[in-house]
């Protein structure tokens, strides 16, 4: 499973609020950057978006990760290549266009 969180409607200050609030202490270092994907994004790899409101209402999980290691590198380099790179306080580093409703943030 891979942690993730629904953004899409949310502002950038409320999108990163929940990056200091939920996702740095957890992993005790300060976020610099995030990945954005779209559940299509996810979709299209073969994944699935499974919501999980703990610990937070918008929280969701990426599952269906194959069990072979091989795999599961593929199946995460696909996710990079459809990522947009969202560094604090600027624009997305790759803009692609976005077939879904749902943004995910990990």
């Amino acid at each position: 499973m891979t942690s993730v969180y629904r953004t899409s409607g949310l502002s950038e200050r409320e999108i990163w609020e929940i990056g200091d609030n939920y996702v740095a202490p957890k992993r005790k270092m300060l976020i610099e950057a995030r990945a954005e994907l779209t559940v299509a994004d996810v979709e299209a790899v073969g994944l699935r978006v499974e919501p999980d409101v703990i610990p937070h209402p918008l929280h969701a999980n990426i599952d269906g990760w194959p069990t072979e290691k091989d795999e599961w590198k593929m199946f995460g380099h696909e996710l990079a290549e459809r990522a947009a790179v969202v560094k604090r306080g600027h624009s997305p580093l790759v803009c692609q266009a976005r077939t879904h409703h749902d943004t995910l943030g990990a």
